[in-house]
């Protein structure tokens, strides 16, 4: 706005120009009011970088791209429920929150097993047990290597995680998010067919 010396063939109308002192306090004015209110926000607004990855996973793929973790197809087949749990999960994750990133993790996989369940018996399950909907999905012939993957993944993960004393170390929440893959895996198959 206020070059000290501008050149006649860029600025030929700034050249001779002298800025008016009504201007100059219009601007500082201006310029006081603006750093007040950056100051302000400031107290507010957090930024968080995240740039280190979680073992394999890059912090990109974890809170920006997380369906780059899945394959496309499976990604495609899932309810938007089980996306928003692998979205949170994936952010979690990144964040160094590893008990809440399996938690998340583990309610996507849910949200698709329920899915399965409609799409293979017709009927949406009342009672909310991973016990239970092994039992229907064997009662409607799903794949018996999805039912022992889902089964291993209650007895060893699920279940002890919903204990309020247990807590995930960065290798057991990279495991149960890379289970909860192959899970969704193996599910969004059963649901294609």
């Amino acid at each position: 706005m206020m070059p000290e010396r501008a050149p006649t063939q860029i600025f030929p109308r700034l050249a001779d120009r002298t800025i008016p002192v009504v201007d100059v306090v219009r601007l500082r004015n201006s310029l006081s009011a603006l750093t007040v209110f950056l100051k302000d926000e400031a107290d507010h607004n957090y930024v968080l970088c995240v740039e280190k990855n979680q073992r394999f996973l890059s912090s990109h793929s974890l809170v920006d791209t997380i369906e780059t973790c899945f394959d496309s197809d499976s990604w495609k087949v899932i309810e938007v429920a089980a996306k928003r749990e692998f979205e949170e999960s994936g952010r979690c994750l990144a964040l160094e929150r590893y008990t809440s990133s399996g938690f998340h993790a583990l309610r996507g996989v849910e949200c698709v097993i329920r899915q399965y369940i409609v799409k293979l018996s017709g009927t949406i399950p009342t009672k909310r047990d991973w016990g239970h909907y092994i039992e229907i999905l064997k009662k409607n012939g799903a794949e018996p290597d999805l039912l022992a993957v889902l089964d291993n993944i209650r007895t060893l993960h699920r279940n002890p995680l919903m204990h309020p004393d247990d807590w995930l170390s960065i290798d057991e929440a990279v495991g149960i998010f890379t289970i909860a893959q192959t899970a969704i895996v193996r599910l969004a198959t059963g649901i294609k067919k």
